[in-house]
């Protein structure tokens, strides 16, 4: 594997490497849109199945494409074929600061307990502002929620020690349309690893569309009952029952008890282990 070209003068020696999710892909185009200044391994989810690997502006960059659906799974098609020291987890849409590499390998030269960091990116589209990281901070079991997958960076050995996968049902594709990040912060803390937030931007992400998302509606709140029952289930009754159809009833049509209604429904399907059924 190619080592950041920029970074052998400052003496870091940490290998990195960016993996991303992608759909409908026959080549490696998206290494040069999403700016991708690293190793890269790239999931294509498709018709097809195949390996392709590359050598782009001095780096490595290999893809996987199967027939298989679900961003989860996926992720964890590219967490297999890494080899990095640190791996950046890349949504598709992303687009990449110059410069990235150099900041993620500063930080974790900074923090050498940090296990995984949690990183700025920048949000294009209409109403999708996010949490901006303003100091270096300790994510633990009350604020792992905020966070997206999209714009974490881990040590690889950190993740294979503890046996840390992405939720094969929860995120786009998958029974429950989100939620795999969540669930993957979740599985991390509890199994000891060292999560910190970091106050500097490494790309930006366009969220004028979505490949899940089709607003807060009875399916949005069913899969967010199955989360909640999947990460907090002996908190459900809190968090499905009051504070969520509190915290959404100004963004949706539907009524507290709508809500309320929904989230319960999908807790009790995820442990019977179904999914949606409108007719319900």
């Amino acid at each position: 594997m190619l080592q950041y070209a920029d970074k052998n003068s400052a003496g870091y020696t940490m290998k990195i490497e960016t993996l991303a999710v992608m759909m409908n892909q026959s080549g490696l185009e998206k290494f040069n849109s999403m700016n991708i200044q690293s190793d890269a391994v790239f999931a294509n989810q498709c018709e097809s199945y195949g390996y392709i690997e590359e050598e782009i502006n001095g780096f490595r960059a290999r893809m996987i494409s199967t027939a298989t659906k679900g961003v989860g799974i996926n992720r964890n098609f590219a967490l297999n074929l890494s080899e990095g020291d640190i791996c950046i987890i890349a949504d598709d849409d992303m687009v990449y600061n110059d410069g990235y590499t150099g900041i993620v390998l500063e930080a974790f030269e900074r923090l050498p307990s940090a296990d995984m960091l949690i990183f700025n990116i920048e949000t294009l589209g209409e109403g999708a502002a996010r949490r901006q990281n303003t100091k270096i901070k300790r994510v633990r079991n009350y604020n792992f929620m905020n966070y997206g997958a999209a714009r974490v960076a881990f040590r690889r050995d950190a993740l294979l020690r503890k046996n840390i996968w992405f939720s094969h049902l929860f995120g786009g594709g998958a029974i429950y349309s989100s939620g795999e990040d969540t669930l993957f912060l979740r599985e991390s803390l509890k199994k000891g690893l060292k999560i910190y937030t970091y106050p500097k931007s490494i790309g930006a992400v366009n969220q004028e569309t979505s490949t899940w998302f089709t607003g807060y509606n009875e399916k949005y709140f069913f899969d967010k009952g199955a989360l909640i029952e999947a990460v907090f289930p002996r908190l459900k009754h809190l968090f499905n029952g009051f504070y969520f159809p509190i915290k959404f009833m100004k963004k949706t049509q539907m009524s507290f008890g709508g809500i309320k209604k929904q989230m319960m429904r999908g807790s009790s399907a995820f442990k019977k282990g179904t999914g949606y059924n409108k007719a319900q």
